[in-house]
């Protein structure tokens, strides 16, 4: 047996990397091309899959990570149309890889010759991750515990990581490794006993994931391996167990996306004497699995055009926008010159109140450089005290601070009010140095716009924390965070009403247009 502790390890600034941050793509709309109309079908299967709750799953080999559409998938990931991100072994290695160095991939070529290839003494510290999961829970998943140790970790790139966004949001990651694939399995501190049942353990998450794939989508970027073998047993499994309660799987959507030339039928699975019949994709997720009432489809395209060709059409069909500004139109990185405790809008040459549909453009532009955006909503009718209380320490809890005030027509605290119009009331807390952006919702709850907008943190007043509320407004807003997966977070400041000071102090509503 090979003896592992000869191995020599190398640091990874002596390796030269194929691929460095420069390779991730904004998260902007693709132009019209083939690959939109040949995906478009698609998009409403995802967008009926989310509504129903059914799974929507996405398979993917490595090279999709290296083509750099990581922003488009973790914006997938936050509106929900992802509940699942299953990955082969390489996946994670590249993810971690970008989040450690802000580069990755080498050359075999370069490196086998001297036996250096896949021995980079930084990249093994995955293997000490997933050893010390196992031993401390061995239910635990392999891409949990990557995606934990990315998120809670010193990685400088985290925010490019599909893991920790997939932890952060609470969206299973499975990786299904092949023991010897991967480079890290060279390490002598590869446990293959820990990493196999961490495997194995995210193999079951994803064939629970499968038990709810009726009326869902299952969605093939790239493997032609791992993703329908892996597909194919956990269907088996769920259908075994669904036949038994009477219940069946077959009424969902698959979709293949890879670079193979495949005649218009697809549907039908290719005969064995044919080259094709052994490429797995096809007669398994295209033919086989659907066959008893699902659907199936087709894209020839590279990832790079693919994946955020289908972005484009979910926000196109979600929004009703069919185009969505460079991410650097609401720039939200800090600019040289306002510091780093300015607000992430300061050095903008918009205003800061804006429609809700320029919000929610301008929020997925912060998220998409790795901003954690909260965001706040109410009446505001009168403004007080404990209302600057409520906007400052909620734009503490992330890097900058959105708020949306409810239309005048849907403010129901009695005769008179609001005291202000929506557009004053917007206009005095934009002009609050704590809030970066602020627009007015026309709906009578929070509901749709958090739908929209996608913040990280939605934010209430203590007042809020039991959850109760006799419209049920609150509890319908709570309800829509956690299916988005926003976090959900209260302020614990100082409490006015604006109801009982206007009672108090005011005999009657002053007019919109009174001065002093």
């Amino acid at each position: 047996m090979f003896d592992r502790s000869q191995l020599r390890l190398f640091p990874i600034s002596e390796r030269i990397h194929d691929l460095g941050l420069d390779v991730i793509m904004e998260l902007q709309p693709t132009a019209p091309g083939p690959a939109l109309e040949r995906l478009r079908p698609l998009a409403p299967s995802l967008m009926r899959a989310r509504e129903l709750g059914a799974a929507r799953i996405l398979f993917m080999g490595a090279h999709v990570i290296r083509s750099g559409v990581q922003r488009y998938l973790i914006d997938l990931m936050r509106r929900g149309f992802i509940s699942c991100l299953a990955m082969n072994g390489a996946g994670p290695i590249h993810d971690f890889e970008f989040a450690l160095y802000g580069a990755t991939t080498e050359s075999v070529a370069r490196y086998i010759a001297s036996g250096q290839f896949g021995l980079w003494r930084e990249t093994g510290r995955m293997n000490d991750v997933m050893r010390e999961a196992y031993a401390a829970d061995p239910q635990a998943g392999l891409g949990a515990a990557l995606g934990r140790e990315i998120a809670e970790g010193a990685y400088p790139h985290k925010g490019l990581s599909l893991l920790a966004e997939a932890h952060r949001l609470g969206v299973p990651v499975t990786v299904h490794i092949g023991i010897g694939q991967d480079i890290i399995h060279e390490h002598p501190n590869f446990d293959p006993a820990a990493a196999g049942a961490l495997s194995y353990n995210d193999f079951l998450a994803l064939t629970a994931q499968v038990q709810n794939l009726e009326n869902g989508v299952v969605m093939n970027f790239g493997s032609g391996v791992m993703a329908p073998e892996v597909y194919l047993k956990a269907l088996s499994m769920a259908r075994n167990v669904a036949h038994g309660r009477g219940e069946s799987i077959k009424r969902f959507t698959t979709l293949v996306c890879d670079l193979h030339d495949l005649p218009d039928s697809y549907r039908a699975e290719p005969p064995k004497s044919e080259p094709a019949y052994y490429f797995r994709p096809w007669k398994t997720m295209l033919a086989r699995t659907v066959r008893d009432g699902g659907e199936s489809l087709y894209v020839k395209g590279h990832h790079a055009e693919t994946i955020p060709t289908l972005w484009t059409l979910l926000d196109e069909l979600e929004t009703g926008r069919t185009a969505v500004p460079p991410v650097g139109a609401y720039d939200a990185a800090v600019c040289s010159e306002c510091g780093p405790d300015a607000p992430a809008s300061q050095g903008w040459d918009r205003p800061k109140v804006l429609d809700l549909s320029e919000l929610a453009q301008a929020v997925a532009g912060m998220r998409a450089r790795g901003l954690r955006v909260v965001h706040a909503h109410g009446c505001f009718d009168l403004m007080h005290p404990g209302h600057i209380k409520y906007f400052q320490a909620a734009r503490r809890m992330g890097d900058a601070l959105v708020v949306t005030v409810s239309a005048d027509r849907f403010v129901d605290k009695g005769p008179g009010r609001p005291a202000y119009t929506e557009a004053l009331r917007a206009e005095s807390i934009a002009a609050l140095e704590c809030v970066d952006l602020v627009a007015v919702n026309p709906w009578p709850t929070a509901v749709e716009t958090l739908r929209r907008v996608r913040p990280d943190v939605y934010v209430k007043g203590q007042e809020f924390e039991t959850l109760t509320d006799e419209t049920g407004k609150l509890q319908q807003e709570h309800a829509v965070a956690v299916e988005l997966g926003i976090e959900f977070a209260f302020t614990h400041e100082i409490v006015f009403s604006s109801t009982q000071l206007l009672n108090a102090y005011f005999r009657t509503a002053p007019d919109a247009d009174q001065g002093e």
